[in-house]
């Protein structure tokens, strides 16, 4: 299938050019998904018919194949950025571009940590530099948040509600964190949607920019939501 070539190019371009996916602490850190743990956490869209992909992790070096992508398929999505990889000079052009392409970018915090963990103080520096981050790549702040790995428990959704942001978590998670196939990435979306209605339903999909198997999977994916009647969006047209 399609996907699966453009699997096998971005992975022997991975290897040539980087031979080390991104790091956090030694390993790579796709997040593990969790429930939403506050009633201030928004799951889903507030209108049916509408379908809202999401990128977390990013900008990362998949960025230019998964924004070509979005571009040729004419689809606008959001991407929850980590402060510190924006900050990478190699990376910041690919949140410009995404900018540029009509895209809604969002905070994902700095470091990615487990936020309930944290101090308030801390939480606030996460948040801060994030945001310090992404004004310095494009121009303007950013008000949608999302907590890494699902973790907003009600100090930290305190937080963040004071600071003006808009928490945003999902009710389609194609679990590309845990080491999926492309193959499996599509048939989550698959399995959802044949169960779903357009007339009533809409979804926030969780995918992750840093998965070069949901890179490789998006013209399938983007094809699937299509037929099955839904509008792809951005989450802040979603809600």
């Amino acid at each position: 299938m399609n996907w699966i070539i453009n699997l096998l190019l971005l992975l022997a371009s991975n290897q040539l050019l980087n031979p080390h996916a991104y790091e956090r602490d030694g390993d790579a850190d796709l997040e593990v998904a969790s429930e939403p743990q506050s009633s201030g956490v928004i799951s889903g869209c507030t209108r049916p018919g509408v379908f809202a992909m999401t990128f977390d992790d990013g900008p990362y070096e998949y960025s230019p194949q998964l924004l070509a992508g979005l571009k040729r398929y004419n689809v606008k999505a959001t991407f929850f950025l980590v402060g510190e990889l924006v900050e990478n000079p190699d990376y910041a052009k690919f949140v410009q571009q995404m900018v540029l392409d009509g895209h809604q970018v969002a905070s994902h915090t700095y470091t990615h940590p487990h936020l309930n963990s944290l101090s308030d103080a801390e939480i606030e520096e996460e948040i801060q530099k994030s945001q310090d981050a992404i004004y310095d790549a494009i121009g303007y702040r950013v008000t949608f948040f999302r907590c890494p790995y699902g973790e907003c428990d009600d100090r930290v959704v305190s937080i963040l509600e004071t600071k003006g942001y808009k928490i945003i978590h999902w009710n389609l998670d194609t679990k590309d964190w845990d080491g999926k196939t492309s193959d499996e990435i599509v048939s989550v979306y698959e399995d959802t949607l044949e169960s779903s209605n357009s007339e009533t339903d809409s979804f926030i999909a969780l995918e992750h920019e840093i998965a070069p198997e949901t890179v490789a999977a998006l013209p399938e994916l983007i094809r699937k939501v299509r037929r099955s009647g839904y509008q792809l969006v951005t989450v802040a047209n979603c809600i």
